[in-house]
């Protein structure tokens, strides 16, 4: 493939059809020169990797913080025209925890096959929740994916601040039911025999 400024790259990827492989290299700017298969050897190679990979995709839970990120980096660079192979690529290569790194390599080969992004998405049910994936794809139909993404963050940076707010405001109650069960524990079982 070569990118905008003529020079040529090569690589291999994962797909299904020579057709995926070329929209894959649209989303990153690249014009295909020449698409081939590659040894059935090499797949096999790749499969048991694949598989594990799907399954710890599986298993990935990303952190609320983290989720806050992805979702505004996501939606700047979304907004700012960059293609979503290319964000995926970026944010995956700047993650600096293994389950963000984990959760959009995932995403990208998803993305990379084919998939829309709320389908890649949903292929992750414990690193995103519902609400996720469904304000996704109402943002794909609508093609308003930034817009939505923005809403996300919003929802979500309201959510952590609820929940910030929730600790302090049970912090003082709980700490002086703690204090009067120890003063009982101790007046039951030191003053009263």
């Amino acid at each position: 493939a070569r990118d905008r400024a003529g020079r040529l790259t090569r690589g291999s990827l994962n797909a299904e059809t020579e057709r995926q492989v070329a929209e894959w290299l649209f989303t990153l700017d690249l014009s295909p020169v020449d698409i081939a298969p590659g040894s059935r050897l090499g797949r096999l190679r790749e499969q048991p990797l694949r598989l594990l990979e799907w399954l710890a995709r599986l298993h990935v839970r990303l952190p609320d913080p983290e989720l806050l990120l992805l979702t505004r980096q996501l939606r700047t660079m979304l907004a700012a025209r960059v293609p979503i192979g290319q964000a995926l690529g970026q944010l995956s290569g700047a993650a600096k925890s293994a389950p963000l790194r984990h959760c959009l390599s995932g995403l990208l080969s998803d993305v990379g096959r084919g998939q829309t992004l709320s389908q890649a998405v949903a292929a992750q049910p414990k690193a995103f929740p519902p609400l996720y994936q469904a304000l996704l794809e109402l943002g794909e139909s609508a093609g308003d994916l930034p817009g939505c993404l923005g809403r996300l963050h919003k929802h979500f940076q309201g959510r952590r601040e609820m929940r910030r707010k929730l600790v302090r405001a049970l912090a003082y109650p709980l700490l002086v039911l703690a204090s009067i069960s120890t003063a009982i524990t101790v007046f039951t079982l030191h003053v009263v025999p």
